[in-house]
């Protein structure tokens, strides 16, 4: 199975001190592919997940995040009346998510 095609296989984002964002691009092919990531917090806070499609593609993302125990806490379609996908979530220092 290739890399980032399940939970098990997740992409991991990793943020640093230097540049806080962490960012991945993934291919959505064929339609209907879901990519997985896993992140872990490194402080206690918020942290937002985009999920921004290419302009002009009509690719529609569903973002949904699991915790450690693969149980869903958060999902978003359309974010404000676009077709790309948001969540700000508090997180824990140390929490596993899988967005």
């Amino acid at each position: 199975m290739p890399h980032g095609d399940s939970f098990a296989t997740a992409i991991t984002l990793s943020p640093s001190v230097s540049d806080p964002i962490a960012s991945a691009i993934g291919e959505i092919n064929p339609a209907y592919n879901a990519d997985y990531y896993k992140y872990i917090a490194t402080t206690t806070g918020v942290v937002d997940f985009a999920m921004d499609a290419i302009n002009g593609s009509g690719v529609d993302t569903y973002l949904t995040i699991y915790n450690s125990n693969l149980v869903e806490i958060a999902q978003n379609d359309d974010s404000n009346g676009t077709l790309n996908s948001f969540i700000s979530l508090n997180v824990t220092a140390n929490a596993y998510l899988l967005p």
